[in-house]
């Protein structure tokens, strides 16, 4: 299998870290060094729920910059979000948070199981909002009541609305795989 890479220069005030990583890709990162004072630098991967960190990897100082790489080959996060931070320790020994954010892992079609389904919740959620308009649902239906439980269905109003709101996420989020700038920010 070919092993791609996602590569880019990660200096905090030009761009940000990818929003969205496939399974098995290598992410190549650099952040500026802050000086002379900083002794080394380290990148650690965590998936929530897990007690164990996804990866913790060195950087390598390239004149004003630390340099690192990671593979994600065989991470397998239960809701396919990963956190990571970036650590600087100082020639004192103090260590300081450089950065942090998140990012979606997605399955590549080579590795994943048989119920592969590589889009995003916003993608299955329009898919599911547009199902609903089409008519899937009885229309005569507007609500059942079975013993004490009761359910109501969303109008089609409420559903327009719905699908233009995950439709804007399904935008941002195909945005952010583009590159294109966006309103998210990290703050230290």
């Amino acid at each position: 299998m070919r092993k791609t890479t996602k590569s880019m220069e990660y200096i905090r005030t030009d761009s940000t870290f990818p929003q969205r990583v496939i399974g098995g890709e290598t992410i190549e990162c650099a952040i500026a060094c802050t000086g002379d004072c900083a002794a080394s630098c380290e990148a650690v991967f965590r998936a929530v729920g897990m007690t164990d960190v996804l990866a913790r990897v060195p950087a390598v100082r390239t004149e004003n910059a630390w340099k690192f790489a990671v593979s994600t080959s065989g991470w397998a996060p239960a809701n396919n979000l990963v956190f990571w931070e970036i650590w600087e320790r100082l020639s004192g020994g103090y260590m300081t948070l450089r950065e942090r954010g998140s990012f979606t892992l997605t399955l590549s079609a080579g590795t994943a199981g048989a119920a592969f389904d590589p889009r995003s919740v916003a993608e299955k959620t329009v898919a599911m909002l547009e199902k609903a308009l089409s008519g899937s649902a009885d229309p005569t239906v507007k609500s059942y009541q079975i013993n004490n439980r009761r359910i109501d269905r969303y109008s089609a109003t409420e559903l327009l609305d719905l699908l233009q709101y995950w439709r804007k996420r399904v935008a941002t989020e195909k945005a952010a795989e583009r590159g294109a700038p966006q309103d998210v920010k990290f703050f230290l």
